[in-house]
């Protein structure tokens, strides 16, 4: 009997630790949507969902989720294996050296452990190891039309990919955007052309209201005092968007509820 209770009790010590190793919670952060957190934790939006029976994007900070897939600390130390200590050099950005070594901003400061965007002459930083500076980032062949279902997911997580990449006026070669060539480059990765212009990219698709938003979907500004569309973006989910910024000199995630990006909302399309 003595035997029995102890060979129990083993096989449930070890379901227990296997099951551990199966998820991980977390607590929600502002700025957090579905799209982020499963591109950070390596799962899918449909996964998070099912796991936290989810029956919308919507999140709250402080809100606990179950991510489906390995514990943290597992993916943590996957991601830090078979990587490479990179010194800081005079004129180097987070954003230089994402790019370098085929990383994302976010993903760069998560292994490092780095609370903000500042870097130091001669810091120590764990990076991914490559030899090319000029590394391509993968893009999508296909020329489907985006639809609601894995169509748009590939859009956001293309866009997202490029977070933190250089401002700069008409550009829209990867390494540099404007608002409307970030979103006609991100587009032309799933076969879809879009003119390089907010206004043009406007009369393109079919007009959705603001409560019919689905990742995917440009969403337009006035900015600047213009009365006329001169910004556009692209809505990721939970009321915020990816655009590049020349506010900020970068591609960013802002809120369309935020003060000036409420005020100046001047529609969206969704892109067939």
């Amino acid at each position: 009997m003595n035997l029995k209770k102890t060979l129990a009790t083993l096989t449930l010590s070890v379901f227990l630790l296997q099951t551990s190793a199966l998820a991980a919670t977390i607590t929600v952060k502002s700025g957090d949507n579905l799209w982020l957190l499963a591109r950070r934790y390596n799962t899918t939006v449909e996964a998070i969902k099912k796991a936290n029976n989810l029956k919308s994007e919507a999140l709250k900070p402080g809100q606990k989720l179950v991510i489906p897939g390995k514990s943290t600390a597992t993916a943590v130390s996957r991601s830090t294996s078979g990587n490479s200590v990179y010194i800081v050099k005079a004129g180097d950005t987070l954003w230089d050296l994402a790019k370098k070594f085929n990383m994302s901003v976010d993903e760069l400061k998560r292994i490092n452990n780095l609370k903000s965007d500042n870097l130091s002459l001669g810091q120590k930083l764990v990076v991914k190891k490559t030899t090319s500076r000029n590394t391509p980032r993968p893009k999508t062949k296909s020329t489907k039309k985006v639809s609601r279902g894995g169509g748009r997911e590939e859009v956001v997580k293309i866009a997202l990919g490029y977070l933190g990449t250089p401002y700069q006026w008409g550009a829209s070669s990867g390494s540099a955007f404007d608002c409307s060539g970030f979103t006609a480059f991100v587009y032309r990765q799933v076969g879809i052309n879009l003119p390089h212009n907010s206004r043009a990219q406007y009369a393109t698709g079919e007009k959705i209201d603001r409560s019919e938003l689905s990742p995917g979907d440009l969403v337009f500004f006035k900015t600047q005092g213009s009365s006329v569309i001169n910004h556009v973006g692209i809505y990721i989910g939970n009321g915020q968007f990816i655009h590049a910024s020349s506010g900020k000199d970068r591609v960013i995630i802002s809120s369309i509820s935020e003060g000036y990006y409420a005020s100046r909302y001047a529609g969206a399309v969704r892109i067939r």
